[in-house]
């Protein structure tokens, strides 16, 4: 049978199953679904635990005999196989096949995982266990997800925020559920039965937020054009290198290719992601891209990425392809949907002039008037700026110049400006700008 983290807390009330799999994406919701099985465990009498490590020359047969052997100290024992990688080989899945054919009474095997991909679990051995016992994995909590996974969190340790508080401790834990409990713990120490606001949030609570090359992926998909250069700036200062983020991001925009390819042709998201191989909770943020882009546009961006592959492995060229990879980052959010790309001739000389009038941030005067002449004869419907990173101002300032007012506004609460859009312009003279690109129509003035 398969479990949901919500159902296992009813689940371990009734006799446990002779088999477990306990897996996923996310350590801290695994580390507590384990927490809750052991309980379960000894409260029903499973008093005897014993933990194997299976390690890449790991022997198998040692948990055969472990489960075949009596316990001189117990009569019902927990054995624990933590199996980090996810991938038995070919002894492990038969040994496997072998418990699940023929469970050991009054024992429990519960074996650990890390994330699996969906080939992983649609293998033998994972079958086998899932049919004779249960298996529970863990899909890491969605961003959209998160204030509300705060809330009850904060709300079980007797706690209560407000709205602001409550985006601010999401803003800073992002991607890194266990910095979240921690600080959640901190708070109720700190603050025990009160309500928090903002300030206090921003005094206790550090930026401890986290994210990985598929986080940036997601990001761009989704068009959030902040976030993305959020995401890369970070994953930057952490010392990713940049050969894993254009793998992640070439693997993406093939899979995004082959869909937009698809699409264009039956116009239907769902069987355009199934037929480019996207399942489950993956196809989310690829139906919302789809509508955004031709399969050219996307093919042209995975061309791009083999060009910075190749400058990256050069010293001299890695701090240009970090641009590189920063401008074909924000491609893709700056194009609108096609229902809003639907739009009269007059309405793009509106927001070429608006451009125009923000450019007055970016340059001093004697460079405004050479800009708009090459911006009107190289991009006559729209055009986004690219700017140079100079810190976290920087890439605010970036993400903020295919954006609307609104989106300065949350630019600047990134980085903890007051005044909303006129702290955001104050950090734009820290950006230089570099060149000007034609791109399809950007977002709405």
């Amino acid at each position: 049978m398969q479990l949901r983290p919500g159902q296992l807390a009813a689940h371990l009330k009734q006799p446990l199953l002779p088999l477990y799999v306990v897996a996923g994406e996310e350590p801290l919701l695994i580390q507590e679904s384990l927490d809750a099985l052991r309980a379960a465990a000894r409260k029903q009498g499973y008093s005897e635990r014993q933990v194997l490590a299976a390690e890449r020359d790991f022997d198998w047969s040692t948990l055969t005999q472990a489960a075949a052997s009596l316990s001189l100290f117990a009569s019902r024992r927990l054995i624990e196989v933590n199996l980090p990688s996810g991938a038995p080989g070919d002894a492990g899945a038969k040994a496997l096949k072998a418990l699940a054919e023929a469970p050991v009474p009054d024992t429990v095997i519960v074996l650990i995982c890390g994330a699996l991909e969906y080939r992983t679990r649609q293998s033998g051995w994972y079958t086998a266990l899932e049919s004779k016992g249960a298996s529970l994995y863990v899909w890491a909590v969605k961003p959209e997800e998160l204030p509300q996974w705060i809330g009850a969190r904060l709300k079980a340790a007797g706690l209560t925020a407000t709205p602001e508080a409550i985006e601010l401790l999401v803003h800073r834990t992002e991607g890194n559920l266990l910095a979240a409990q921690q600080d959640i713990a901190k708070l109720e120490l700190l603050h025990p039965g009160e309500t928090l606001d903002e300030e206090q949030i921003r005094l206790a609570v550090a930026d401890s937020a986290r994210f990985d090359a598929f986080d940036l992926t997601d990001r761009v998909l989704l068009g959030d054009a902040p976030g993305a250069v959020r995401s890369l700036s970070r994953l930057r200062e952490e010392g990713v290198e940049l050969p894993a983020l254009v793998g992640a991001w070439a693997w993406m925009l093939r899979q995004w290719g082959q869909a937009a390819t698809h699409y264009a042709q039956s116009r239907n998201a769902t069987a355009a992601c199934e037929a480019a191989k996207i399942f489950g909770p993956r196809q989310a943020p690829y139906l919302k891209a789809l509508p955004r882009v031709a399969p050219r546009q996307v093919y042209g961006w995975l061309a791009q990425a083999s060009s910075i592959d190749l400058k990256g492995k050069s010293t001299a060229g890695e701090p240009g392809a970090w641009e590189e990879l920063l401008t074909c980052v924000l491609a893709p959010p700056a194009l609108r949907s096609s229902a809003l790309a639907a739009s009269t001739r007059e309405r793009s000389a509106r927001r070429i002039s608006a451009n125009e009038n923000r450019a007055a941030f970016f340059w001093p005067v004697s460079a405004r008037a050479t800009t708009r002449d090459a911006a009107r004869a190289r991009a006559p419907r729209s055009f986004i700026w690219l700017l140079r990173l100079r810190g976290l101002a920087g890439a605010a300032a970036l993400a903020a110049a295919s954006l609307p007012t609104s989106g300065l506004i949350g630019c600047a609460g990134d980085l903890g400006l007051a005044g909303g859009a006129t702290g955001a312009r104050r950090c734009l003279p820290r950006a230089r700008m570099l060149t000007v690109l034609p791109r399809h129509p950007a977002r709405r003035q």
